[in-house]
């Protein structure tokens, strides 16, 4: 049972089976009914957009943001947000909580801050990408992230 757990938490299931829209909205129902706090959600279609190991980035991005939210807000209400355009992926986190004094000076992420936001913008790096945290003491935080998409050959653009 043990085994099991670890290869879904290395490699979630329900992204083969739902794909990746599906699996996050189904993530974000689930963070809202488990933690009382009023979440909603704004996915535009993101399957087959990125490579399967963005997708499971992506996946875990938006995983390690909600479990801030929920670990250290004290939000009452949260948004989370995905856009697609030619370009890239947009992805906002959005909360109304308690905010922090995010710990690089452009609200960027350094050694001080903690694991969950490290791990994250590790994610964001590998992906290529960039994230920004906006927050202060008494005014929520938004997580802001932006992953590359992979170019698309000219014949797929057809």
């Amino acid at each position: 049972e043990e085994v099991r757990e670890i290869s879904a938490d290395l490699h979630p299931h329900m992204l083969e089976r739902l794909g990746l829209t599906r699996t996050i909205e189904s993530t974000v129902k689930k963070c809202a009914a488990s933690s009382g706090i009023s979440i909603e959600a704004s996915v535009d279609n993101m399957d087959g957009r990125l490579s399967p190991t963005g997708e499971i980035n992506a996946f875990r991005i938006v995983q390690e943001g909600l479990n801030n939210v929920v670990k250290h807000s004290r939000a009452s209400e949260c948004s989370v947000i995905v856009r697609m355009n030619e370009v890239d992926c947009d992805i906002a986190i959005k909360d109304d909580g308690c905010g922090f004094v995010p710990s690089g000076s452009d609200g960027s992420v350094d050694a001080r801050g903690g694991f969950g936001l490290i791990h994250m913008a590790e994610r964001v790096r590998l992906l290529h990408g960039s994230m920004e945290i906006v927050s202060s003491p008494g005014h929520g935080t938004t997580l802001r992230i932006a992953i590359p998409l992979p170019q698309r050959p000219a014949s797929e653009e057809l």
